[in-house]
């Protein structure tokens, strides 16, 4: 067997060979390189061997500097990857293996977060790119968050959501196509029902829910105070008008012939939904004035005409729906909706139809059903 630092040694002259790789024009190779690595790394953090100072200063610089080129995916997809791998991993000693793993990243990941989300989608000139990192680092943001949530590291990374909600909650409202803020609002959702991360760790995540902690509490109150803040602004408006064709199972391609039956996209309504509800839980729990969280604007709009409360969730008109509206001022929004009054009719009209007898209200043929229901006559003796 090779001594140790022999397969180090080929490690690090693999991962150099993978850094070059990322640069090729060959996606397949990029990515096969990029799997490649975050193995490579994630051999180095099990084993307890310091990470490569030529990928940790690769990463830093891509991150810092420019977000819309080929290297930042294939860096943030690696670190997606190696996160992964340790959450997949066995062991008891997953805190251990991801501080070491996110301490030189800590920083960086912050800024990337501030630099990203602070862009106007308008603006850019590589929008293609621009969804690249906003997919690739939603994945990443989400396991961080998961990390926080499950493992309770104390890390900036792993609370970037929660710090600084205000930037990804306008993401929803960019003139991005339909998926991406799908993605985003069932982001959010999730972090609102502590389910971050069940998609990518492949039944790792614990099915417990964690007990509420004091940090996790004040960031989940400081997002529903975003949240609210935001729909007071007009966000619900902007995220429910979402544009594009909607997600429907087998495909959105329309056939010749077939007419383009537009309705809402439910995805984002349930979502939204259970997002402005679970705000309005989190909020009311902790309030202290009796009117601190009944604003005119969110409940004119809540109360307005065709709510889309009654639209997207049926399942609302539950108890425990009813007792939180009502709490919050909102007692009305899931009633529902008046009978419709008859049109008026015409004086002329109202008058009822003169009555007939019973002779005269009868047609022929009714006459002779009543004459052959007569009972036959005896003759007289």
């Amino acid at each position: 067997m090779k001594p140790i630092y022999e397969v180090l040694e080929q490690l690090y002259k693999k991962i150099l060979l993978g850094i070059c790789l990322f640069q090729n024009s060959d996606k397949l190779l990029s990515h096969m390189a990029s799997e490649c690595l975050a193995l490579l790394l994630y051999f180095q953090v099990r084993e307890k061997v310091t990470l490569s100072n030529s990928w940790i200063t690769f990463c830093q610089q891509n991150l810092s500097e420019y977000f819309e080129n080929d290297k930042v995916v294939c860096c943030l997809w690696t670190l997606t990857a190696v996160i992964k791998e340790i959450f997949k991993d066995t062991c008891l000693q997953k805190p251990e293996i991801l501080k070491q793993f996110l301490t030189p990243f800590n920083t960086t990941f912050e800024a990337f977060y501030n630099s990203l989300f602070s862009q106007r989608f308008e603006n850019c000139q590589e929008t293609s790119k621009l969804i690249n990192s906003l997919v690739c680092f939603l994945e990443l943001l989400e396991l961080l968050t998961a990390s926080g949530i499950y493992l309770e590291l104390q890390f900036t990374c792993q609370r970037l959501f929660f710090l600084n909600p205000s930037l990804l909650l306008d993401v929803p409202t960019w003139p991005a196509p339909a998926f991406i803020r799908r993605k985003f609002i069932i982001f959010i959702k999730k972090c609102f029902l502590f389910k971050v991360g069940e998609d990518l760790f492949r039944g790792c995540v614990p099915i417990s829910v964690p007990p509420p902690q004091d940090l996790l509490g004040m960031d989940m109150l400081a997002l529903a105070n975003a949240v609210l803040q935001a729909v007071s602004f007009g966000w619900l408006k902007a995220v429910l008008s979402v544009h594009g064709k909607p997600s429907c199972f087998g495909g959105d391609a329309i056939h010749p012939g077939c007419e383009n039956n537009s309705a809402p996209d439910y995805v984002i309504l349930r979502a939204t939904t259970l997002v402005l509800l679970k705000s309005l839980e989190i909020k009311f729990q902790n309030f202290t004035a009796p009117n601190e969280i009944q604003g005119n604007s969110l409940k004119s709009f809540l109360a307005g005409e065709g709510c889309w409360l009654r639209l997207a969730w049926p399942a609302l008109r539950t108890p425990r729906a009813r007792a939180l509206l009502a709490a919050v001022g909102l007692r009305g929004v899931l009633a529902p909706p008046p009978p419709a009054t008859p049109p008026r009719m015409h004086r002329c009209a109202q008058r009822p139809p003169p009555a007939r007898s019973s002779a005269s209200a009868c047609g022929p043929e009714e006459k002779v059903g009543l004459s052959a229901r007569r009972p036959a006559l005896r003759p007289e003796l």
